[in-house]
């Protein structure tokens, strides 16, 4: 996991050096980090954390928030919206709810 975590710092720190006129190419970005399973050797898939860096599509970043009993399929329609993708719905239906609010 340490691996892991440290080529993601060192993607972050490359897009925010990117220079877009102005403003990173980060800030224009939304990169999501995050693993398949909460609990690898259990393979659970509940409480499931994420981490999303930059600032496109009006991403508000430097919080921590939390969303109890939804699916990472909302937190995927989520992010499509940001981007101006309408879609309300990723994946198998029964596992998505729409997307998630709170994100800008």
């Amino acid at each position: 996991a340490t691996w892991y975590s440290e080529q993601h710092a060192y993607l972050l720190q490359s897009m925010g050096a990117i220079d877009m006129g102005g403003h990173s190419l980060l800030d224009e970005s939304v990169v999501f980090f995050g693993s398949a399973l909460s609990d690898p050797p259990s393979h659970r898939k509940e409480s499931m954390p994420f981490l999303l860096a930059g600032g496109g599509g009006g991403l508000r970043a430097g919080r921590w928030v939390r969303y109890d009993g939804v699916s990472h399929n909302d937190l995927l329609v989520a992010i499509l919206n940001l981007f101006g993708d309408g879609r309300q719905s990723f994946g198998t239906a029964e596992h998505c709810n729409g997307p998630l609010s709170n994100l800008v």
